[in-house]
């Protein structure tokens, strides 16, 4: 039998001939990596430009743009911005000044969107050259764009000023020279709002992200060689609320008129100088702040000295213009009116309300829910990228109704996109019923690009319903917020915090169970009434609290021969009511005009909105146009534009870039509910707790995000640019997976190619 021998074993030997062949695939795979790192050199350096920014040196933080011959990343403009707000009682003198800084190489275009607040008039572009100040022209829109994209081609300085929505304007300054600084002032009127004894000025300080549907159209926004880009309508937004290369500081110059009880800023920290008689100069504390959440100041005059009417007046061109402040006596308790309500609470979950946001809106829905009485009934819908209801009609606010609703509340969640019209059209579809007032809230950031399609569906669905808007967070869209509420016949309210959410559903209750007013008109003297033009023409309801406000224009009137007096009258609490203004106690007011014609513009434009509307569209736009250029006004039919004329700035042989001045993400937003992580699209929410407390409804159309295209200044300046694709090194990434490719079948073939070591027995000898 055999014995195998125990001092055997079995070794792999590889012969001298497979020890050349190790040798030789050796070398040839140092040959491979050889060839394939001088290939990718040359791909680096003879690619195009597009490739050569990815692959090159990741920019510093901030905003960067492509473009030249050279393909790099330029650094997008600075900007700094300067408010000073001079308040004379109501009416507001705001200056603007914007500071572009030209950090990079090239010769640049500059381009910012930014808010104004939705009353504002604005009336003056200044562009600053160095010592010379060159004053803007009011022309139609398409001929100031012709005018700017001209002199921006020849190489001159220039500025445009435009509107895209009545609180969204742009600003565009051409051919800003290497490390130059180029500055432009914009001049606006406007009016403080007036609330339960308490007067207040709200400048807003940032554009906000918004959810355009796919069926509107994209915005065409002012600059000569922006390129086409997905994301927001209104251009780049950055995914923090701090962007270092835009800063904005401001000082309010305050003159009540009136003793003051108290005056606070409810977002910023402030210093309040106090300059006796009424007057106060607020400043910021930091020297500068972020721009991204609105600057409110309130102030409260001393209830005695309060008056009850105010009469403001400015002559201009041989015509006299009034602004009327009124306050009605309040409703005495024993004539409040006991109708049963259903009230609707309608609540935006999309994911710009994350955060603080949909705190203070979950905090205002059961405030509202705490405050209902046994005789009044209620529903909840929710929507998103979708909406749903509580229940199918609304139901009595019967105990455990009200602890089912709570809990429903408590579990909302934001997520998606923000579908307004369904959740709108399902609020209104129903009639009030005989003997109940039915009211909707609407609880919402306001931040959709369709807002003109939202106020054709209240106007037409509203009936006997009532809408009310409550706007959510840090930088609300004010003029959706305001203008939903007056076509729906309702009032807008503010929340800016938690802390206050109590008290401002409280005040917001108290207006929904009391119409102060209603059916009110104005009667002027004899000798006016003719020709004098009132505006708005029909004044509206007014509830607890709320002033009434209307401009008048008088004619070929001179101010200081004004007599007789206007007559105010209507219904309150069910009684007949009237009041008479002498006109011979005019305040002096300045600016009037321009407030008088941004509201005639208003109510042409709101012509629109009424239901079975047939009119010719483009009437009312030459209406509109016709008045904004005699008062000099930018709207969206007029622009602003500046050129100097003095010389040419840049020379022929240097190309204009352009690039935005990335807006921040306003205070309190978190990015990746807006954009979704890494900036890409927004999926929709898992079903979950939330949802299955809700009756479902109909799904809206998912979020699709939209190009926004702009226009080119000429054939040759401002070349459509490719934005470097920072958050994802694609094409690094897309070498290096193509250079281990090659390595990886060079190693495979060779591999197989390979003869295969024998096994042989050999002696022991350890």
């Amino acid at each position: 039998m055999f014995e195998p021998n125990s001092n055997l074993t079995y070794r792999q030997v590889i012969p001298q001939r497979q020890q050349a062949f190790l040798k030789q695939m050796s070398t040839t795979l140092i040959l491979v990596l050889l060839w394939m790192a001088i290939m990718t050199a040359l791909m680096i350096l003879t690619g195009p430009n597009t490739l050569r920014a990815h692959a090159s040196e990741a920019p510093p933080a901030g905003l960067f743009f492509q473009g030249g011959e050279s393909g790099k990343a330029y650094a997008a403009p600075l900007l700094k911005s300067d408010v000073v707000i001079d308040l004379e009682g109501p009416v507001a003198r705001v200056t603007l000044r914007q500071r572009f800084r030209n950090p990079s190489k090239r010769w640049l275009e500059g381009v910012y969107v930014f808010p104004l607040p939705e009353g504002s008039a604005v009336d003056r572009l200044t562009l600053l050259v160095g010592e010379r100040r060159i004053e803007g022209e009011i022309l139609p829109k398409a001929e100031a764009r012709k005018v700017y994209n001209e002199a921006a081609s020849q190489g001159r300085k220039a500025s445009l000023l435009e509107s895209e929505r009545p609180n969204v304007f742009a600003t565009a300054v051409a051919n800003i020279a290497p490390g130059e600084e180029i500055a432009v002032e914009i001049g606006y009127q406007d009016r403080a709002d007036f609330r339960e004894g308490q007067y207040s000025y709200h400048f807003p300080m940032v554009v906000a992200p918004r959810y355009t549907p796919a069926s509107q159209p994209t915005a065409n926004l002012v600059g000569s060689g922006l390129p086409q880009r997905q994301g927001d309508l209104f251009g780049p937004v950055s995914r923090n609320s701090d962007t270092p290369g835009n800063r904005l500081s401001l000082v309010v110059r305050l003159n009540a008129g009136l003793p003051l009880d108290q005056i606070q800023s409810l977002n910023h920290p402030v210093r309040i100088d106090d300059m006796g008689l009424g007057k106060r100069v607020i400043t910021l504390s930091e020297k500068s702040v972020a721009p991204n959440s609105d600057f409110v100041l309130t102030w409260r005059p001393v209830p005695s000295a309060l008056p009850n009417a105010s009469l403001f007046g400015e002559q201009r061109d041989g015509d006299s213009y009034l602004m009327v402040d009124l306050l009605p006596p309040g409703l005495p308790d024993r004539q409040k009116p006991d109708l049963p309500r259903d009230l609707i609470l309608v609540v935006d979950t999309s994911g710009s309300m994350s955060g603080p946001s949909i705190r203070q809106a979950k905090a205002a829905l059961k405030a509202s829910l705490d405050r209902l009485t046994p005789q009044d009934r209620f529903n909840v819908l929710r929507f998103s990228h979708d909406f749903s209801q509580l229940y199918a009609s609304a139901q009595p606010a019967t105990p455990s109704n009200l602890t089912y609703a709570r809990k429903a509340v408590d579990s909302l969640t934001a997520d998606g996109g923000t579908e307004m019209r369904p959740a709108l059209e399902a609020a209104l579809a129903e009639r009030p019923a005989t003997g109940r007032l039915r009211q909707v809230v609407f609880v919402t950031d306001g931040a959709v690009g369709n807002e003109y399609e939202l106020f054709q569906v209240i106007a037409r669905r509203l009936g006997g319903n009532r809408l009310f808007t409550v706007g959510i967070g840090s930088a609300p869209n004010g003029f959706f917020m305001r203008k939903a509420a007056e076509v729906g016949r309702g009032s807008f309210t503010w929340i800016g915090k938690v802390e206050e959410v109590e008290a401002k559903v409280a005040g917001l209750l108290s207006q929904l169970s009391n119409p102060a007013m209603t059916n009110l008109s104005l009667a002027l003297p004899s000798h006016l009434r003719k020709d004098a033009e009132v505006y708005p023409k029909v004044l509206p309801d007014l509830y607890a609290g709320e002033p009434l406000r209307f401009t008048v224009k008088l004619p070929g009137a001179r101010l200081a021969d004004l007599r007789g007096s206007l007559l105010l009258s209507g219904g309150l609490g069910g009684e007949a009511w009237s009041a008479v203004l002498p006109m011979e106690v005019v305040n002096p007011g300045r600016g009037l005009a321009a407030l008088w014609a941004h509201d005639k513009i208003e109510e042409i434009e709101d012509q629109a909105y009424q239901p079975g509307f047939s009119g010719d569209q483009e009437a009312l736009r030459s209406a509109a146009t016709e008045v904004a250029l005699a008062h000099e006004l930018v709207t969206r039919y007029t622009s602003l534009v500046a050129v100097d004329d003095s010389e040419i700035a840049r020379p022929k042989d240097e190309g204009l870039v352009s690039g935005d001045v990335e807006r921040p993400l306003p205070k309190g937003w978190e990015a990746d509910k807006v954009f979704g992580p890494d900036s890409s699209p927004m999926e929709a929410p898992d079903e979950g707790l939330l949802r299955k407390s809700f009756l479902p409804s109909q799904e809206a159309e998912r979020l699709q995000l939209v190009e926004v295209v702009l226009p080119q200044a000429s054939q040759t300046a401002g070349k459509t640019l490719g934005l470097p694709q920072t958050a994802s090194p694609a094409f690094q990434k897309f070498l290096a997976g193509i250079l281990l490719l090659g390595v990886g079948l060079t190693l495979l073939l060779l591999a197989l190619r390979m003869p295969r070591p024998r096994r042989r027995l050999v002696p022991d000898v350890g």
